[in-house]
């Protein structure tokens, strides 16, 4: 028995030394591998070289999440101050006996934001078959001159009857009054009276901010003032299909909802580097996709609404497009670099004058390299009217060069705009716009020309039929429609009374509309 225990005890020692070995060198493998992990990293190739790594580790202090607080913290209580809400109204119409519900935007995800809105009743219109109602929205906006200047979306305050400020710990609204308004970057400036000297916010360079830096957003989200969130710069330069004069935007995942529209996005240095506009957004809400206006372009057209009421832009006179590798390979081009010519709008246009055609690719714009379109667009409309610039471009393969003097850029304002719209929608009742490419991407049609209808006038001929906004007509009477003009024209042959048929495409589909007109 005493044998064999100790048979037993000789075999388990045995494991035990064999498990303490195999643990040992385990041990120090992991200590080895720890150690590796602190070494710089090598590629070896396959031939027994060293390959460069693609990305050279660099040494930085990470800060610790006290002191990212702190940052975060103090950036937020220097810029609350300047921060603030904007409610409007505005009158409207419905059928009688409509209740409380939610009005918004479309839905489409690169359109602006879906403004809080709500209808209620306005008891001073009982008296009619249809009821008045008061349509209240809400945003933010920024002081950006201590004499009560607040700069916010033009969405915002576009069609409003009486507009609202509230400051910053205020327990009263301030009325404001419009002082300009640019539709294209859907920027506005409003000013109040507060009797006193105003805190106000100062601009940073958007040119200089880098994606991965650290932002935050200002504004009043829900009806929900001085709501303060975090995120980082996701993108620069970001296209939506907002229009050709103001597509670049600022791409950020800090949470913007609607009634964030106005407020401000800021750089860790307590800097306005942008101004929140635009959700992507399939339920109304944030889902960690919103787009700013750089401040480069907010700053100059605060101070060209201040000096001016309205917008001044350089004008050169030519449709442009980018250039693809079709493109690049059909005119020889070294690369996918600059903007082709389209089409020269005007021959008295400043392009014509300075002998460009269509099919000349511009590389180079007043001294800057022209990367593609947008670059070209941003370029001309931030040059100063009447200033002779230097344009490179190539034609046939050969470089070639011509100066051209820039002239204003001929935008309706916004009343003479307003006019046009009421009297597009004529006897149909509906105000509509071509199907450019950009809508035709937010609207996901294959279709390249058309008439979109933006608008329709509540009781009109085109509402009684049940035409909608974002319907494609495409024919009037088997007639092709190919734009908006083409519309315009073919309503001057009918007069009220007259039925039409209409060729629409709605949400994809094909539909035929009768029409009687007014």
């Amino acid at each position: 028995m005493a044998r064999s225990n100790s048979r037993m005890y000789a075999l388990a020692s045995g494991i035990l030394a064999i498990g303490l070995l195999i643990g040992g060198v385990f041990a120090f493998s992991l200590v080895t591998l720890k150690a590796d992990e602190q070494k710089p990293i090598r590629l070896v190739s396959t031939g027994g070289g060293t390959m460069t790594p693609l990305v050279e580790p660099k040494e930085s202090v990470l800060p610790s999440p006290a002191q990212l607080s702190s940052t975060f913290n103090a950036v937020a209580t220097a810029v609350k101050p300047v921060v603030v809400n904007v409610s409007t109204s505005q009158k409207v119409r419905a059928p009688q006996g409509f209740g409380w519900f939610p009005f918004g935007g479309d839905d489409l995800p690169s359109m602006p934001d879906d403004r809080y809105h709500r209808y209620r009743y306005d008891d001073r219109d009982e008296g009619d078959s249809s009821r008045g109602l008061t349509q209240e929205s809400l945003g933010s906006g920024i002081i950006v001159d201590p004499r009560g200047y607040i700069l916010t979306n033009n969405h915002v305050v576009e069609k409003a009857d009486k507009i609202d400020v509230m400051l910053p710990e205020a327990r009263k609204t301030v009325s404001a009054t419009v002082v300009g308004r640019d539709r294209p970057t859907d920027l506005a400036l409003i000013k109040i009276d507060a009797g006193k000297d105003l805190p106000y916010a100062r601009f940073g360079d958007s040119e200089v901010i880098q994606v991965g830096d650290w932002v935050l957003a200002v504004g009043s989200p829900f009806n929900l003032p001085q709501t303060v969130t975090a995120g980082i710069i996701s993108a620069m330069g970001r296209g939506i299909g907002m229009g050709a004069l103001s597509d670049n935007f600022i791409q950020t995942d800090a949470s913007i909802n609607p009634g964030n529209s106005g407020g401000p996005l800021v750089s860790m240095r307590g800097e306005i580097i942008g101004v929140n506009t635009a959700i992507y957004s399939p339920n109304g809400g944030s889902i960690g996709i919103g787009f700013s206006i750089p401040s480069n372009t907010a700053r100059r057209v605060f101070e060209q609404l201040l000096s001016q009421g309205k917008v001044v832009r350089g004008w050169l006179g030519v449709s442009v497009q980018n250039v693809d590798s079709t493109i690049a390979r059909n005119y020889g081009l070294k690369d996918e670099h600059g903007a082709m010519v389209s089409n020269v709008t005007d021959p008295k246009s400043p392009a014509a004058k300075a002998g460009l055609k269509r099919g000349d690719v511009i590389v180079e714009f007043d001294g800057r390299p022209v990367e593609s379109r947008d670059k070209l667009v941003e370029f001309v409309t931030a040059t100063e009217v009447g200033k002779r610039v230097h344009v490179k471009y190539i034609r046939d393969g050969k470089l070639m060069e011509a100066d051209a003097t820039l002239a204003e850029r001929d935008l309706p304002d916004e009343r003479s705009e307003e006019k046009k719209t009421a009297s597009d929608q004529g006897s149909l009742g509906i105000g509509v716009d071509d199907l450019t490419p950009q809508i035709a991407r937010r609207l996901r049609t294959d279709s390249e020309d058309g008439a979109v209808v933006m608008t329709v006038a509540r009781g009109s001929a085109a509402d009684k039929a049940q035409i909608q906004p974002y319907d494609i007509i495409h024919a009037i009477d088997r007639k092709p429609v190919r734009n908006a003009q083409d519309l315009t024209d073919a309503l001057k042959k009918y007069k009220p009374g007259d039925d039409v048929l209409l060729d629409v495409e709605r949400e994809g589909s094909d539909v035929y509309v009768s029409v009687t007109l007014d």
